[in-house]
């Protein structure tokens, strides 16, 4: 099938999928201020985040009010209007980090120049962690982008070799009181150039633990999650939570309602 004809397929079926589901609310009823992207991780798709905002819509917490692609080739497509509660879709959904970070940019400077939107919050899952954490580590202080005003990560493998497919184990490393005892090449990096991340940035991060020995959400482990503290260590308002029990699992972290309240408040709190 013709590439072109495939792209226009697939965003034409997306949209009809979020006009179909998007309940559309008076504003006064979006109490999430600040326009916010969600962001998903490896092979994620629309229904990554899309339940979630949904239920958002239900409880009258925010409105989704838009959606962002980016193409197989990086150019932008705007859906409504991105100034509540929107999705970003990569369509080429298993590229690596440094990719992303590159769309993330465009993203951000098409909402500051087109759309007047000077800052925005957001929140990501597993792989779009990393790729946003980068990002502010290259572009936290670029004048030519909306800034980021408050970040919540889940599920993020920071400390992890791969960090977008799942491996055949676990990885595990420790954390003492200077971090991981073994750090990654790309997360040695993130520590290197931590200071490139505004200090006025706050951050809710989220972990995973099943409670079953593993501890982990099944593909990441806690300690990879919680690595990001070490990553931030001039952030001024940096929050941790470890979610616990079955409902802790990688891909069930984004429908588990605790870290549907956990997101809400820590976005609606000045």
């Amino acid at each position: 099938m013709n590439k072109r004809v495939s792209i226009a397929a697939l965003i034409s079926a997306l949209l009809f999928v979020y006009q179909r589901s998007s309940t559309v609310k008076n504003c006064q009823l979006n109490q999430i201020k600040t326009p916010t992207l969600f962001i998903h991780g490896y092979a994620g798709n629309y229904f990554s985040f899309g339940r979630m905002l949904k239920r958002f819509g239900k409880n009258g917490w925010g409105t989704k009010t838009g959606m962002i692609f980016v193409s197989h080739r990086g150019k932008v497509y705007f859906q409504g209007n991105p100034q509540g509660l929107t999705q970003v879709l990569f369509f080429e959904n298993r590229d690596q980090v440094d990719q992303q970070v590159k769309w993330i940019w465009k993203i951000l400077n098409q909402l500051k120049f087109y759309y007047q939107i000077p800052r925005v919050n957001i929140v990501a899952h597993s792989m779009g962690c990393v790729s946003v954490l980068k990002y502010l580590n290259q572009f936290g202080t670029d004048q030519r982008v909306a800034s980021v005003e408050k970040v919540v990560t889940i599920g993020a493998p920071f400390n992890d070799l791969e960090v977008g497919k799942r491996t055949p184990y676990i990885e595990n490393y420790e954390l003492t009181a200077d971090g991981p005892v073994k750090m990654t090449p790309l997360y040695q990096w993130m520590r290197d150039h931590q200071m490139g991340i505004p200090s006025a940035i706050k951050f809710l991060n989220i972990a995973g633990n099943l409670q079953n020995g593993s501890h982990s959400d099944g593909q990441v482990s806690v300690n990879s999650a919680l690595s990001l503290r070490f990553l931030v260590w001039n952030i001024k308002n940096y929050r941790e939570l470890v979610i616990h029990g079955k409902r802790a699992g990688h891909s069930n972290l984004h429908e588990n309602q605790q870290v549907d309240q956990a997101i809400f408040k820590f976005l609606k709190d000045d």
